[in-house]
């Protein structure tokens, strides 16, 4: 403990030693834009009674991701370099053209996360981007009792091994 006080390693991390390492050597970093101007879940909200996403954004920077919020109303199209887009929790409409450049990129390969905190509406832009997918947004709630939190079945406990095989989904 002595030699990482005296070189100011204390607070060192198996995060921040990777990301260091990807640093380093010259490996891109991915970038992750989390969508915003509909009402989504802010990423500068760090506090632990907030509703941001702002923790999940911190860990994904000390992983070595960069991850910064996209205002589609904004831009043309997505950046090229964006690796993935996250959707935290839409409340309002995407207008047409937002709609438009987000199914675009989906269509080139882009990769989405979409987090829906309520029920959207079987017509909601949400809905309507997923739909082209074939994903279906349905009125309910996803509950495991075997692979759960304790005392709370909606909050799910996700494991690798519970998806044998590689599915399309996974």
């Amino acid at each position: 403990t002595g030699l990482s006080s005296a070189v100011g390693a204390a607070d060192l991390s198996e995060q921040s030693l990777v990301a260091a390492l990807r640093t380093t050597s010259g490996i891109p970093r991915h970038n992750i834009y989390i969508v915003d101007g509909h009402g989504e879940r802010r990423v500068t909200d760090l506090r632990e009674d907030g509703l941001g996403i702002g923790f999940m954004a911190q860990g994904l920077k000390d992983s070595g991701y960069r991850v910064e919020q996209l205002p589609l109303y904004r831009i043309e199209r997505i950046p090229d370099d964006a690796h993935l887009l996250i959707f935290a929790g839409s409340t309002a409409e995407f207008p047409t053209q937002e709609e438009a450049i987000v199914q675009n990129w989906l269509a080139r390969g882009g990769k989405g996360l979409f987090m829906l905190d309520a029920y959207p509406g079987p017509t909601s832009s949400i809905a309507r981007i997923l739909a082209k997918w074939g994903v279906d947004v349905v009125e309910g709630e996803i509950v495991d009792k075997q692979r759960s939190a304790a005392g709370d079945h909606r909050t799910l406990v996700v494991q690798s091994d519970q998806y044998p095989g590689g599915t399309a989904i996974t």
